[in-house]
């Protein structure tokens, strides 16, 4: 019954939120709406909660929008973009070497959630990752949740104020019935074959590897 509560406080301050920001015009408004109306209830003292299997199943539709976004045609821009796509692999490297042995002597981590807690990546891959090699998964989503609430509550809001870009509603790169009716299939077949492997947390790194006729 408690954990009831807790999921219906979640979805509940999530709706609220989104809808209060979507109301204010704000951007990415279900997005940071929820995050805000969640992250405040947090603070206060109440616990809301969310079901694993519902997790899970986001994961998954992360996993498939990642995947989806990668065309023959984003691929062959690659190149044009090497010089950056260098530097960026460059700073991304020093700056976790660097981030880690910070967390490592500061805040005296584990060589694994030093490692996941500072690297650049997304918060579930890094938290299931972390967590499937002996880390601190707590520490791992507390650093990354801080980064992302950092991130998200001020790029947004620039490019709102200075660069005057607003949301768009994203368009469908996938419109054949064909291509969406294997979704599923090759949702529940990566995965499967991460398990084979096998392969840590194998239900994040299969989902992006579909994109079937697109």
């Amino acid at each position: 019954m408690m954990r009831g509560r807790a999921w219906a406080l979640a979805l509940g301050l999530g709706a609220l939120g989104g809808s209060l920001f979507s109301v204010l015009d704000l951007p990415l408004p279900w997005m940071l709406g929820a995050l805000s109306a969640t992250t405040l209830a947090s603070l206060g003292g109440l616990r809301p909660e969310i079901p694993a299997s519902l997790r899970g199943v986001m994961i998954a539709v992360l996993g498939l929008m990642l995947g989806s976004a990668f065309s023959p045609q984003l691929l062959g821009r690659i190149a044009t973009w090497s010089d950056s796509l260098l530097v960026l692999l460059l700073a991304m490297a020093a700056t976790g070497v660097l981030v880690t042995l910070y967390l490592r002597r500061a805040a005296g981590m584990s060589r694994v959630t030093a490692f996941f807690a500072a690297a650049p990546g997304g918060i579930n891959e890094m938290v299931i990752t972390g967590g499937a090699l002996g880390g601190d998964e707590r520490t791992i989503a507390l650093s990354h949740s801080l980064r992302i609430l950092l991130i998200v509550f001020t790029v947004p809001f620039g490019y709102r104020l200075i660069a005057h870009v607003h949301s768009v509603p994203m368009s469908i790169r996938c419109p054949w019935p064909r291509a969406w009716a294997a979704l599923p299939i090759w949702g529940a077949w990566t995965p499967w074959s991460c398990w084979v492997r096998p392969w840590p947390a194998p239900s994040s790194p299969g989902w992006p590897a579909c994109r079937p006729g697109c």
